[in-house]
């Protein structure tokens, strides 16, 4: 049985599967591939898989430059306990280290971990 990818780039917008739904495009800001353009780790960086659920999706993308997390939610979940500190790309709350990551859904995150 064919099962699709998670996540997949068509070089310059995310798209996104959320087990039981269709792919849907992320678009994190207003002018497509800025982000991408500005940050290493998603032009070229390594991708690991962290979480995803029926509600949620957790990865990294990191090069020798930076780590970043994403997270694309469609609804509220059980948040995970950061292991992290990391500062939000999007004016949204940081990630501290032994807190609670966000648990509101639908949204998205990127994440610039700073240790």
């Amino acid at each position: 049985m064919f099962q699709a990818p998670l996540a997949h780039h068509d070089g310059s917008e995310l798209y996104v599967n959320i087990p039981g739904t269709s792919y849907r495009r992320v678009s994190a800001v207003g002018r497509p591939g800025a982000l991408r353009h500005a940050h290493t780790a998603l032009q070229q960086g390594g991708l690991r898989w962290y979480r995803h659920d029926a509600d949620s999706v957790i990865f990294e993308r990191a090069d020798s430059k930076e780590t970043l997390l994403i997270e694309v939610s469609k609804a509220d979940h059980t948040p995970l306990i950061s292991s992290l500190n990391a500062i939000n790309l999007f004016d949204k709350a940081d990630l501290v280290k032994g807190e609670p990551m966000p648990k509101e859904g639908p949204t998205f995150h990127i994440w610039q971990v700073t240790d």
